[in-house]
């Protein structure tokens, strides 16, 4: 409000003194003349003051308003410098150009009366002139004067004229460049409102407001094809930025919740510094180690613990489960179905035992001498029944007393295979060792008894395949072969022989308690040595053969905390 108040009492100030100026360089005029030029000058300065307010408040809404945007000024500025610029030169090349015809054309009239002026004045030297000359001579005087009176008036008059043509020039030269600048504006508005819209709505994205409209008004405004094109490639890439956010979101849902309820525990660590990023309850309640070393100093001291990790570039994402419960609940099950499978074996011979007591009751009531030449046969069935029952008792003894903890030792792996190649080998059974000099963590003993075992069930499996060549009426003189291979700097023991192989369907199960590809046997040596390789924490699996001629294939994966490179303190001799 006292701003506007001001700006009025500037422009007062202005008319009074500009009129006070032309009043004081019109000061010979006649009165009349006078307030006729300064009613015209007047309205001219009153028309020239709105205009060029208006022209300063449409510059000022332009470049000082908030809401206009910096791109709307600067296309608005390159416009107005390009259409204001020319015009400008052309007012003032108008104005100087008028203001110059003016003075040339009053210096012209004075030359004029200069030169009358001399005239009569050569004239006036000549005193003895007939009279005739005399008339000639006033008749010049009056003309000097009537020229004189002309050029006195158009004196008077140049400033007015020139006045006049200054503020009118202006007044239209003002009126023109706000016309300038409202083309200017417009223009710059319809280029600039699109552009400002979609930046809108790019800031909305870039808060994560994925759900932004624009403002599809905007661009019907505009005729430019480019800009309607930017449109509709936003509004598809906005779309599917919807998709693919909600996709991350249920992804991320399902993350979390497997991230908090899972059993094992998940932590993240940044790889330079070992130190804990993030982790999840189970890790919190039974880990806590806030320190990648201290977890891997910890891990390695635990049989029971499964532990990986992955490195992510900067970070490291760590698997760590304890793996007690679970080797409890398998070891549980294994027993039970054990037990259950031990009291149906034992049940057959006790059965034939009890027949056998029946028969023997029968023949003691009614024939003696029948039973006297009965019995060594039923007593021999008696006594094989008790030793069937005494054998599978046995097995079990030897199986249970496995359970013992493991005690780990490093030694030679190479070494302890040549002491069972030397012990098992055979002029019909030939056993080679193929595996760098390595050294292994783990209970000797234990491990003896697992390579025995392959080596045992190998022996039979050759001997089944030569009793079934010789009832074919073949050869049986071929030469049975087990190999030990293992690659330099891997970590998979392969076990391989020539024997008839391993039924492809059986697969897995040859490795359950009282599961026989023997024909005769318990079925419980697989099964331990199982057993025995899983509780050091390595793998075992059975390669399928395509054709039983292949043979037998069986891998141990050895984990590679357990395997060690170094020289042997001292040489062995094969």
């Amino acid at each position: 409000m006292y701003l506007k108040v001001f700006v009025v009492f500037l422009a007062m100030v202005f008319i009074v003194g500009l009129n006070v100026v032309i009043i004081d360089h019109l000061s010979s005029l006649p009165h009349s003349d006078i307030v006729n030029v300064l009613l015209w000058v007047n309205i001219n300065i009153v028309l020239l003051t709105v205009l060029s307010i208006y022209v300063l408040k449409k510059i000022y809404n332009e470049f000082f308003e908030k809401k206009v945007s910096d791109l709307r000024k600067k296309i608005f500025l390159v416009l107005a410098l390009i259409l204001g610029i020319p015009f400008i030169f052309l007012t003032t090349v108008a104005i100087a150009g008028k203001s110059s015809y003016l003075r040339v054309f009053t210096d012209e009239s004075l030359k004029e009366v200069l030169e009358l002026s001399l005239h009569l004045e050569q004239q006036f030297k000549e005193l003895n002139i007939p009279p005739t000359e005399k008339t000639k001579v006033l008749n010049a005087i009056k003309e000097l004067e009537t020229k004189t009176e002309s050029v006195r008036n158009l004196v008077r008059h140049q400033k007015v004229v020139l006045i006049n043509f200054i503020t009118t020039f202006l007044v239209i030269s003002l009126l023109t460049l706000l016309g300038v600048l409202i083309v200017a504006s417009h223009i710059a508005r319809r280029f600039s409102q699109p552009l400002e819209e979609l930046d809108r709505a790019l800031s909305e994205v870039a808060k994560g407001n994925l759900n932004v409209q624009l403002n599809r008004e905007v661009f019907k405004s505009t005729n430019i094809r480019e800009l309607k094109n930017l449109l509709e490639n936003f509004e598809r890439t906005l779309e599917r930025l919807r998709q693919l956010y909600q996709k991350l979101e249920r992804e991320k849902f399902v993350s979390e919740q497997v991230f908090k309820n899972v059993s094992t525990g998940v932590a993240l660590f940044h790889t330079a510094t070992g130190e804990l990023l993030e982790a999840n309850p189970s890790y919190r309640k039974n880990f806590n180690f806030s320190d990648l070393k201290e977890l891997e100093n910890f891990v390695q001291k635990r049989e029971n613990l499964r532990f990986e990790k992955t490195h992510l570039g900067t970070y490291t994402l760590v698997f760590i489960e304890d793996l007690t419960p679970f080797i409890v609940n398998r070891r549980y099950h294994a027993w039970k179905e054990i037990a259950q499978r031990l009291a149906h074996d034992i049940k057959n011979p006790l059965n034939a035992i009890g027949l056998s007591l029946d028969t023997i009751e029968m023949l003691a009531e009614k024939n003696m001498e029948l039973l006297k030449e009965k019995f060594p046969h039923l007593s021999r069935n008696i006594r094989q029944q008790i030793k069937n029952i005494t054998d599978l008792l046995d097995s079990f003894n030897n199986l249970t007393s496995q359970e013992e903890e493991l005690k780990k030792e490093i030694f030679s792996l190479k070494e302890l295979l040549y002491e069972l190649k030397n012990s098992y080998q055979r002029n019909n059974f030939q056993i080679f060792v193929e595996i760098p000099y390595v050294y292994i963590k783990a209970d000797r003993k234990q491990l003896r008894r697992v390579f025995e075992n392959f080596i045992k069930n190998s022996y039979e499996a050759i001997e089944r395949k030569r009793e079934k060549l010789r009832a074919e009426g073949k050869p049986d003189d071929f030469i049975g072969i087990l190999r030990f291979r293992m690659e330099e700097g891997s970590n998979e023991l392969h076990i391989i022989d020539n024997g008839p192989g391993i039924d492809p369907e059986k697969g897995e199960e040859i490795f359950l308690p009282f599961v026989s590809t023997k024909g005769k046997g318990r079925g419980l040596g697989l099964f331990s040595a199982k057993k025995i390789i899983e509780e050091h924490g390595w793998k075992i699996r059975v390669l399928p053969n395509k054709e039983k001629q292949e043979g037998a294939h069986f891998v141990i994966e050895i984990d590679r905390r357990d395997i060690y490179k170094r020289r042997p303190r001292r040489r062995f001799t094969y």
